[in-house]
């Protein structure tokens, strides 16, 4: 979710991020490179993620703009077809990715703070509202309950399938 107006203070961000899996920190990151100052704030801690491995498709690598080997713990090159006792194998065109998501979003993280993303993990999204001259972020520090308000000329949800930034924007 966009709205592009202008900020009103010199200390907000010109972009918030919602979300600090591997599209919100990729954002963010490029974003920041691009020489935008961002915040991205997540629910959970974006550098202890609770292991997970996930198929990830060969276009990983093209959208990071580089092979993240470190969190790559297989390659399928490969895949086995099995229907009433025959089977084919088929090769791939370029081998999927089966990656540890506990390695890959620290990696993405430390990248992003690099590169200037300001990441502030444990704040649960509450909700925003757009004015006149941008929008506020209402967000609720896990630690100790208190809720904050960020000013920001852009916010983006990368929040996941079931975003509540799209929710509370009123998007599908």
């Amino acid at each position: 979710v966009s709205r592009a107006v202008t900020a009103t203070s010199s200390d907000s961000p010109d972009i918030i991020v919602i979300g600090g899996s591997i599209a919100g920190l990729h954002t963010a990151t490029l974003l920041a490179n691009g020489g935008a100052k961002v915040r991205l704030f997540d629910a959970n801690d974006v550098s202890h993620v609770q292991p997970r491995t996930l198929i990830a498709t060969a276009q990983l690598s093209e959208a990071l703009g580089y092979f993240p080997s470190e969190a790559v713990v297989n390659e399928v090159r490969s895949v086995e077809l099995r229907a009433a006792g025959r089977s084919v194998k088929v090769p791939l065109p370029k081998a999927d990715l089966i990656v540890e998501r506990a390695t890959l979003i620290p990696m993405l993280a430390k990248i992003a703070r690099a590169a200037g993303v300001k990441i502030y993990p444990g704040h649960k999204f509450l909700g925003f509202n757009g004015n006149g001259d941008g929008v506020t972020v209402r967000l609720q520090d896990k630690t100790d309950k208190r809720v904050h308000e960020f000013h920001t000329r852009r916010l983006i949800g990368a929040d996941g399938a079931f975003s509540k930034v799209a929710s509370v924007a009123q998007l599908n």
